[in-house]
């Protein structure tokens, strides 16, 4: 056994191959820890600084912990950026590519929102009439999700449906972000999807509005707070004497609208797209979830604030009946849905008019991309 001295007092001794030392005898501005391997017969409290993945680590009396990360990047993947909410700085990881890794160099809690992508809608050949709003894709957020180190953990991020077809999927570990649904044509039910899409307006009556599914998933979810959440597409309208319009597609923050009842021999309007999110309830305000989609520049800007998960307008009859009332950062009739966003294509407005589509034509619009977001204090 070999002991260092200074001045008669013992700061540190050496048994075999590892050293010991007394903190308290040391008055110096800074200890420097060489990288090795974990040490042999370890004791509560031992520490060392590990050569294989530049982690400090300590030793809890049954297994070694990571309590600093002493590499240069704490996670890889997607697009990194940071910013500041409440004098605590965060840093955020943007996946919008379809495929994609995270890559965390330390064991940490981390906030996870995923956004599936947003349905389409089309147009029916046969008889050339409006379709409903396709739904928006429907969201998940875990906060205070623990995540051990990883070398690489799957992110896949769900694109905007295409025509009749629902948004695709965005995945996170086990979690599943589900896709929002199409919006149906003329006198059809609309689909089910993580939102529901709009029902077709229709004669004599319109079609049922399709049924939010998100909160059929990650039931058995245990890792972190989870919020999730999708809504119903709205009725389309109907009459037996003449056409009206489609339901509005299901968004985050609430259900898509119901086509006007048409009372007479006029037809009527379409639907409202249902409302996107605007905050996490219990979890995050309106100004923070801002902060963090501003930083991950995804949603779409509407009067200062980030929209994102909005369900598409109803189609209406003609240009005097056009489709509903665009919910804030949504998207009109015959429009596609923005990318990055998850919302749902608008409605076909599809008989008469300038503006409209040819009657008897096909017409298809796209739904939004989806996006993931995780996000930790650095």
């Amino acid at each position: 056994m070999a002991e260092l001295l200074i001045k008669g007092t013992k700061i540190a001794e050496k048994i075999g191959t590892e050293t010991t030392v007394d903190v308290n005898n040391v008055n110096a501005n800074k200890l420097r820890l060489t990288p090795s391997s974990a040490p042999s017969s370890p004791v509560q409290g031992d520490m060392y600084l590990d050569s294989s993945d530049n982690q400090l680590k300590i030793y809890t009396g049954s297994f070694w912990k990571s309590i600093i990360d002493a590499s240069s990047a704490l996670a890889t993947g997607g697009t990194v950026s940071q910013y500041n909410d409440g004098g605590i700085t965060y840093q955020v990881h943007t996946f919008t590519n379809p495929s994609d890794s995270f890559y965390l160099y330390a064991d940490k809690l981390v906030d996870v929102l995923l956004v599936a992508g947003g349905g389409g809608t089309q147009d029916n050949v046969a008889g050339g009439y409006q379709s409903g709003g396709a739904g928006a894709g429907g969201i998940v957020y875990v906060s205070q999700m623990y995540l051990a180190k990883s070398t690489g953990l799957p992110v896949l991020v769900g694109a905007g449906g295409s025509g009749l077809t629902n948004g695709g999927n965005t995945t996170f570990s086990s979690l599943i972000a589900l896709g929002g649904a199409c919006g149906n044509p003329y006198g059809q039910n609309g689909a089910n999807g993580g939102s529901g899409g709009g029902g077709g307006g229709g004669n004599p009556t319109g079609g049922t509005g399709g049924s939010a599914l998100q909160s059929t998933q990650n039931t058995n979810w245990s890792n972190g707070t989870l919020y999730q959440v999708g809504n119903n597409g709205g009725l389309g309208g109907g009459y037996n004497t003449t056409d009206t319009g489609s339901g509005g597609g299901g968004g985050a923050g609430g259900p898509g609208g119901n086509a006007a009842a048409s009372t007479s021999s006029v037809a009527a309007d379409a639907g409202d797209g249902g409302l996107g999110l605007t905050s996490i309830p219990g979890i995050l305000s309106e100004s923070s979830l801002t902060l963090l989609l501003n930083a991950a520049n995804v949603g779409t800007v509407y009067n200062t604030v980030r929209y994102f998960a909005v369900g598409g307008v109803g189609g209406g009859y003609d240009e005097s009946y056009k489709g509903g009332t665009i919910a804030p950062g949504g998207t009109a009739y015959n429009t596609n849905a923005a990318q990055n966003t998850g919302n749902g294509s608008g409605g076909i407005n599809s008989k008469f008019g300038t503006t409209e589509p040819p009657f008897g034509s096909s017409y298809t619009l796209n739904g939004g991309s989806g996006f993931a977001i995780i996000r930790f204090e650095v």
